[in-house]
């Protein structure tokens, strides 16, 4: 394709597409726009139709009833008493002239009926008053306000025979008192007659379906869909030239009683439409003038004289020349591009008679170099050997060091194990002290001996976490497989721990899980030192507060260890390199607290694997830190045992 026919065919694409997106943008900004104008009005319109039909409603009161309805001072018309002859002398009388009342209830002062008639509007014919409206004038009906009350009550009833807007006003007889005072219960059909009367005062086509009607129209139900979602109205614009808006009307109690619908010819949407048409088809004449303008224009300014030089270039190359022979028209951009091309060719023709020489001269510095590199080779592959020589004594140095690493590991495990003894003793004996055996002590003795076997332990347990750091490393920790009961070693290491928190005036204590299984088969010494560690560490980076001891069951598979404590804290950066061997975060400590030597995190980690658990840990500085151990309750535990061998002899 030639870059005219590109040209156009792009110009005639984009002309499309504008055209295109303008339409689209038209339809979905302005024929919205439109819509939602339409849905307003439709609004509007059902708005009004439900303020017709409350005249009729209120009109029941002003045209039919007034006649009869309290207060005083009395008139012509009121009734001397509440009998059955002034009832049929005047109420249904006056229902038979025309006030198109269908159905009238009188009731006394103790809500008797004394009177009850139903009148057929158009025949004048009178029948039984059907049962629902007397059921409706028992007492606690919302037709019924009270005794002696004066209230008037207006709304719609839902019958078999139709709807019904009903009014309930208050009447007495003349010269009667308070206690004498009865109230008339009245109401007409909303028929035909009366939707048509709304249709011509509103101007708009009206219809009403019941709300229980199970012959109730497709439109109906859509829009009864809708409402019963909590939407107070439904407009329902479709596709046709009808507009239809509905709503629904609830009766005395409160309850739906039909649906209202507006219909209307969519005027609005329509002129839109015509509108945008209108709009786009002027859109189409300019887009297309623009476009036949704008290929004009590059027709005689800038294809023509690409052509001309595209041209000049054929020739060139048929002819093997670099003089490019083209006119000048003006000065613009394509002219100059003709005049760069031409320095180019020039620019090129000099280029071509410089490579030729570079290359005879490139051979030459080709063949040197390649002599230069057989000498460094040579040189390479001496320094090579030498490294290889080089490399030998590290390995040999590295040997060295791991020997005399595994000495001193050795070494360090004797030295705890032997250290082990004499402080068990010491402990034992200061217990033997607390407990009276070589004679009463006072508080300050008891105090005294408190911060030994406080000293002692963590002694012992440092001692302890130094022999199994020592053990794991040469791969000879051992474990038993024995049936031990969790909720006691808790309790024992609670009482344990116990005078070390008091010591510094914070509070240990443990709350265990009802699920938790009474008896749990694994190693309770191994289990009792990663709760021991967790426990001091907590105690000791917590200055006030307390540490909780938790032991829940989360699965039939696994239990879990939580160890909290509301202390220092640890930050995020350093919470990755806890369970490091010998790394600590010193900053956390105060001078006065022991350090130790960063052992204790670490053993419970490797222990916490090899039975198959795992431990995380959760802290926010200042606010305290929580370790979290996931055991299992273990099928596999004999496997761990049986893959751990027997430990080291010192």
């Amino acid at each position: 394709m030639t870059l005219y026919r590109r040209i156009i065919l792009g110009i005639v694409v984009i002309s499309f597409c504008l055209i295109g997106l303008t339409l689209l943008s038209s339809q979905f900004i302005l024929a919205d726009g439109y819509r939602q104008l339409e849905e307003i009005n439709a609004t509007q319109n059902i708005e009004r139709v439900l303020r017709v039909l409350q005249d009729d409603i209120d009109s029941l009161r002003v045209d039919d009833v007034a006649w009869l309805e309290q207060p005083p001072p009395p008139v012509r018309y009121y009734p001397q008493s509440l009998d059955t002859g002034f009832m049929n002398d005047n109420l249904f009388r006056k229902m038979s002239l025309g006030t198109k009342l269908n159905i009238a209830v009188v009731l006394d002062h103790e809500n008797n009926i004394v009177f009850r008639k139903s009148v057929d509007s158009n025949s004048n014919e009178n029948y039984a008053v059907p049962p629902i409206i007397l059921n409706a004038v028992k007492s606690g009906s919302p037709l019924l306000p009270g005794t002696n009350s004066l209230a008037i009550v207006k709304g719609i009833i839902a019958i078999p025979q139709g709807l019904l807007m009903t009014i309930s006003v208050p009447v007495y007889p003349r010269g009667g008192n308070s206690a004498s005072w009865g109230r008339l219960i009245a109401g007409r059909y909303i028929d035909d007659n009366e939707i048509q009367q709304i249709a011509n005062n509103t101007k708009l086509d009206v219809d009403i379906a019941a709300y229980n009607d199970a012959q109730i129209p497709g439109d109906f139900k859509a829009a009864q869909a809708k409402l019963d979602e909590g939407h107070d109205f439904y407009v329902d614009s479709g596709n046709g030239p009808i507009i239809s808006s509905y709503t629904r009307v609830n009766d005395i109690y409160g309850k739906p009683a039909f649906i209202l619908r507006a219909q209307t010819p969519r005027y609005i949407f329509q002129t839109g439409q015509q509108s945008i048409n209108a709009f786009f088809i002027t859109l189409i004449l300019i887009v297309c003038l623009l476009t036949g303008i704008a290929l004009l224009f590059l027709e005689r300014v800038v294809l023509s004289r690409l052509i001309t030089l595209n041209t000049g270039l054929t020739q060139l190359k048929a002819a093997n020349n670099f003089t490019l022979e083209v006119p000048s028209s003006g000065h613009d951009e394509i002219t100059d591009v003709t005049t760069t091309i031409k320095q180019l060719l020039k620019g090129f023709s000099q280029t071509h008679s410089e490579l030729q020489a570079v290359q005879s001269h490139l051979e030459q510095r080709v063949l040197e170099r390649t002599n230069e590199l057989s000498g460094k080779n040579a040189r390479l592959e001496k320094e090579i050997a030498e490294q290889q020589q080089a490399y030998q004594k590290l390995l040999q140095t590295h040997d060295k060091a791991v020997s005399d690493l595994q000495m001193k590991s050795q070494l360090l495990a004797n030295v705890s194990h032997d250290a082990r003894t004499p402080l068990t003793i010491i402990g034992l004996n200061t217990e033997m002290l607390q407990q009276g055996r070589h004679g009463d002590l006072n508080s300050k003795q008891n105090e005294v001996l408190d911060r030994i076997l406080n000293a002692t332990r963590q002694l012992l347990n440092f001692m302890t976490n130094m022999l199994d750091e020592a053990q794991l490393k040469h791969g000879k920790l051992s474990f038993v497989n024995v049936t031990f009961e969790p909720k006691l070693l808790i309790e024992e290491l609670v009482s344990m721990l116990e005078p070390l928190a008091e010591s510094k005036g914070i509070k240990l204590k443990a709350e265990l899980d009802l699920a938790l299984p009474g008896q749990i088969k694994g190693d309770p010494d191994r289990f009792k030192q990663v709760l021991t560690n967790l426990t001091e560490n907590a105690i000791k980076f917590t200055d006030n507060g307390t540490v909780t001891i938790k032991a829940l069951r989360t699965d039939a598979q696994h239990w879990v260890i939580q160890v909290a404590d509301t202390g220092r804290g640890i930050p995020t950066e350093a919470q990755n390199r806890i369970f490091e061997a010998y790394w600590q975060l010193n900053s956390t400590l105060k001078p006065s607290s022991s350090r130790g030597v960063g052992l204790g995190l670490s053993i419970v980690k490797q222990i916490v694997q090899m039975m198959n658990g795992s431990i995380v840990v959760e802290s926010k500085v200042g606010q305290g830190t929580t370790f979290t151990v996931t055991l299992p309750i273990a099928k596999d535990y004999d496997k761990i045992i049986t893959e751990s061998v027997s430990p080291i002899k010192i």
